[in-house]
């Protein structure tokens, strides 16, 4: 567990480390009491008595760590997810319009990578910018890519993640026309991803302008932001998926902005 303070520790860990603690000294001194009137038992009562020593030990230390800590580890909780709005998520996003795929033979026993696989950050097309107020838990995104634009915003609420999709649409009718035209793109986070959709038609304070926005909610288990293996799964599952829509959205027409000239109003989108 990466959380940048190694004294931090999910709550069942904190628990069921204080019961194993506690229960080893409770044994410890039960078999002291038990066998210090006993000869013969003497050893019996000397390793009991060193138990005793390192659970005491041991089960101070624990509740001075685990109950001190309790402000610091707020503190990492807030830092991981401005990590994860800031970094995880922007990285993840770069493949969207990457650099071009290159083709190298393989061969057996080479253990390296050839330079010409070696990415780097400046070879992304992929331009992003970020709106965030220092200590919220949530961002919004306005990327290019594939001479498109898309708004994104994403939440984080401890276990509980939002991303947010807005398509522009400029009366409920088209809010509905949208709907069914991006049913398909959504369709794998809901049914694989495990997501739920829900849809608001609305004029948004980032711009002032009418759209439909997709909300796609998933309530991961508390500890979502000490999983960093789930946040990396999270996240590039989210850019695969965006990838397809962006490319479906390219291909059929449909307008995912009013900045890169693909909506028309009235209702003629153009390709």
């Amino acid at each position: 567990m990466q959380t940048g303070n190694f004294l931090y520790a999910p709550r069942w860990v904190k628990s069921i480390a204080l019961i194993v603690l506690s229960m080893a000294l409770i044994t410890a001194l039960a078999v002291v009491v038990y066998y210090i009137d006993h000869g013969g038992r003497e050893t019996w009562v000397l390793v009991a008595i060193s138990l005793a020593q390192i659970a005491a030990s041991g089960l101070v230390i624990a509740l001075i760590v685990f109950f001190s800590q309790r402000d610091a580890n707020l503190t990492i909780l807030r830092g991981r997810i401005r990590d994860f709005l800031l970094h995880s998520l922007p990285n993840a996003l770069q493949i969207l319009d990457g650099a071009a795929e290159q083709q190298a033979e393989w061969q057996r026993g080479r253990r390296w990578i050839p330079k010409a696989w070696r990415r780097t950050d400046p070879q992304t097309k992929v331009q992003i910018t970020v709106r965030y107020a220092p200590g919220a838990i949530e961002a919004q995104y306005l990327l290019r890519a594939r001479g498109r634009v898309l708004n994104l915003r994403a939440q984080v609420n401890m276990g509980e993640v939002t991303f947010s999709f807005y398509f522009p649409a400029a009366d409920p009718a088209e809010a509905e026309e949208r709907k069914h035209q991006l049913e398909w793109g959504f369709s794998r986070l809901i049914a694989v991803g495990g997501y739920r959709l829900d849809t608001h038609f609305s004029v948004e304070s980032f711009d002032n302008q009418p759209y439909v926005a997709f909300f796609l909610t998933r309530d991961y288990d508390i500890d979502f932001l000490d999983d960093n293996r789930r946040m990396l799964f999270v996240v590039n599952d989210l850019a695969l998926n965006l990838r397809g829509l962006l490319k479906d959205c390219i291909e059929r027409g449909i307008p995912t902005s009013y900045q890169d000239g693909s909506y028309t109003p009235g209702g003629a989108d153009q390709p």
